[in-house]
């Protein structure tokens, strides 16, 4: 979402319990570099489109889980810009 600067959401996952069948769930992490930023396109930012999300990295994300923040909003609502629109 960061990337698409808000063009494309993200989405939450979600799962449906099936009671008849057992169901075998495995977590797996991938990342970036630690350090890697990830930024909106420029291609994507102009005047009428401005930029909507700040660089973030791996690392921000790993600190943002250990902040108080995490249990009042996403981490993406963390990386937001909040424009003056007058």
């Amino acid at each position: 979402m960061i990337f698409s600067n808000g063009r494309y959401k993200s989405v939450v996952h979600r799962v449906t319990v099936n009671s008849m069948k057992s169901r075998l769930s495995v977590a797996s992490l991938h990342s970036l570099n630690a350090n890697c930023n990830v930024t909106p396109s420029p291609i994507l930012i102009d005047d009428l489109n401005p930029r909507l999300y700040r660089d973030t990295s791996y690392a921000d994300f790993l600190e943002f889980l250990s902040s108080s923040d995490f249990k009042c909003k996403r981490f993406l609502e963390s990386r937001q810009l909040h424009l003056n629109m007058c």
